[in-house]
């Protein structure tokens, strides 16, 4: 029995201390702050993002081993950014202080004297092209640089680049050595190279294409048979087909085991064609126009050689349309792109009313660098109505446009410029021959503020004039308007220049507009952004007795998609007339500018 009282009495001891455990261990976790010590500037950031410490505070351990085992790991993973960033002498302490509520954890870092690259040598292991990197300051590794691994990466990445732009494709580092000697608190570094056979350009192997010619393929490459290989040239080839939007993958590569006797190698390009029709649509809205709907129905390999047949469908308020647009990709000439176009439509405004056609051929080419130019013909025929009377109108024009844009997203740019510059003489009848002169040009900017680029600040600025006649011998539909969601925002479509007697808008010779706008991206799906626009428009080709230019501002919200940002703004006049609505608010994809 006395025996059987000890049991007892020790399972008593367990269960109260078993009790004990689970009350200051409760079933959520054991709480506990932790404080970082030494980890200020760029170091402490990638500590603090990498840590399972920091980030596991919402799901704690079960106990104090839990908790070890986290600083435990947490310790190695800093020291191992520590010497990342050059700092071999390193150390780093986890602290756990259990009489604390919660539990306090403290991280201790001293990150010691960071070590510099004190020799940085290139050994090849047979002769390399003349124009080889032989020093490393030309793959960025001054001397006495930090020992930072990451440069030291893209140090690896440069010098095999080098060799793949003058003719070695199979260029490999086959050993790179870092010493650490921790006597001097230094680095020795030595890439060991082989640069690999000199190759040329031979012929363009295709394989996957099933609507697309071959021989077009072949034809837009980017280099010539027997040139010596340049990596550069293949980046090039690859955004050129990208560019085609024919291909849901592609893979080009030289085949340096199929070398020729003369030293050519072919260039296997491996691909999978997307389906060659689309069907899609977008809508659109804004408070004076009203609604906006666009379908559109397009086929971009119609012949095989990536020839793009495109039919949009607009219906909205103020206009509806029907137009067929043909594209053709490097014709006449590789590089260059003709498309010819036609269109119905029927437009109601508040300047005009106008039902006709366009027909229309351009040519666009590049001009090297961030340059290309446009030029071409247009006809355009319509029954023009106006407060003052009706005409029909036959004019031929000749756009010429040059333009410069060094932007990357179309319709989301987050720095670059863009630039236009736009020439159109257009001559016929419109109740008696006219001939005439219209010049534009706009320009914007854009500048990320912050190294996310979350925060970016964009500019724009719109000048245009039109000479040799006067405003009554200038069509309706080829006047400047000025208001709107890519105008003035604030004030209503058409609603800036001068008006009749009616206070319907007569459109001027002179347009100028300005804009500003500060956008941020809250996250991965949201932005808002603030703007402040202001214009004008003139009967003057000078601007000579101009209206008081009109400003609007607002606020916007952008939703971002696959696409691009699905805009929603919100505007008001800072100085209306008489008859100008208080809110304006414009839905469509992109940004205004």
């Amino acid at each position: 029995m006395a025996i059987w009282k000890k049991w007892a009495a020790a399972g008593a001891v367990i269960a109260f201390l078993g009790t004990s455990a689970i009350a200051a261990y409760p079933a959520g976790g054991m709480a506990y702050d932790v404080q970082f010590k030494g980890t200020k500037g760029d170091i402490g950031d990638a500590m603090r993002a990498a840590s399972r410490l920091e980030s596991g505070q919402d799901a704690p351990p079960a106990g104090i081993a839990g908790l070890e085992q986290r600083g435990e790991g947490d310790r190695e993973t800093f020291i191992a950014i520590l010497r990342s960033q050059g700092y071999y002498d390193g150390t780093v302490d986890v602290v756990v202080d259990q009489d604390s509520d919660p539990v306090k954890v403290t991280v201790n870092v001293e990150r010691g004297p960071r070590y510099p690259i004190a020799q940085c040598k290139i050994i090849y292991s047979r002769p390399p092209p003349k124009l080889a990197p032989t020093e490393c300051p030309a793959l960025d590794l001054q001397p006495n640089a930090p020992a930072r691994s990451l440069d030291i990466i893209n140090a690896s990445t440069k010098l095999v680049r080098a060799l793949n732009e003058h003719g070695r494709p199979d260029a490999q580092i086959t050993k790179r050595e870092a010493i650490v000697d921790h006597l001097t608190k230094t680095m020795r570094l030595t890439f060991t190279v082989d640069p690999g056979r000199e190759a040329r350009f031979g012929d363009l192997q295709v394989s996957g294409v099933k609507r697309t010619n071959p021989a077009f393929l072949s034809r837009i490459v980017t280099w010539e048979k027997g040139a010596i290989y340049d990596v550069r040239k293949v980046d090039d080839y690859r955004k050129r087909l990208g560019d085609l939007n024919l291909f849901s993958t592609l893979d080009i590569k030289p085949q340096t085991d199929k070398e020729s006797a003369n030293g050519d190698v072919p260039i296997a390009l491996s691909v999978s064609e997307r389906k060659p029709r689309t069907i899609g649509g977008g809508v659109r809205y804004a408070t004076n126009e009203g609604p906006g709907l666009k379908v559109f129905w397009e086929h971009r390999n119609f012949w095989g050689e990536a020839q793009d047949l495109r039919i949009n469908l607009g219906i909205a308020t103020i206009e509806q349309s029907l137009e067929t647009i043909l594209t053709l990709p490097h014709q006449p000439d590789v590089g260059q792109t003709l498309s010819f176009g036609a269109k119905l439509a029927r437009e109601d405004t508040d300047a005009y009313e106008k039902m006709g056609g366009t027909l229309s051929a351009q040519l666009a080419t590049p001009l090297g660098g961030h340059w290309s130019g446009k030029a071409g013909v247009q006809l355009d025929v319509a029954r023009l109505k106006q407060s003052s009377g009706s005409a029909f109108n036959v004019l031929l024009s000749l756009p010429v446009e040059a333009l410069y844009d060094s932007t990357k997203a179309p319709l989301d740019p987050k720095k670059g410029e863009r630039l236009s510059v736009r020439a159109q003489p257009v001559g016929g009848i419109s109740d008696g021959a006219r001939a005439f002169l219209i010049l534009q040009s706009e320009a914007s900017i854009y500048r990320a503020l912050d190294t996310d680029q979350k925060f970016v600040a964009a500019g724009r600025l719109k000048i245009g004039t039109i000479l040799f006649a006067s405003k009554t011998n200038v069509p309706a539909d080829f006047r400047f308007y000025g208001g709107g969601g890519g105008s003035v925002r604030g004030f209503g479509y058409q609603a800036i220049g001068p008006r009749d007697a009616l206070n319907k808008p007569l459109g001027g010779r002179a347009i100028a507009e300005v804009s500003a706008e500060l956008r941020y991206r809250i996250n991965q799906d949201y932005g808002v952004a603030g703007f402040v626009d202001a214009g004008t428009v003139a009967s003057n080709p000078a601007f000579k007795h101009s209206d008081t230019p009109r400003i609007g501002a607002g606020v916007g919200f952008r939703y971002y998609t696959g696409l691009g940002p699905l805009r929603l703004d919100v505007a008001t006049p800072l100085n209306p007339r008489p008859g100008d609505g208080r809110i304006q608010v414009y839905i469509s994809l992109g940004q205004a500018f």
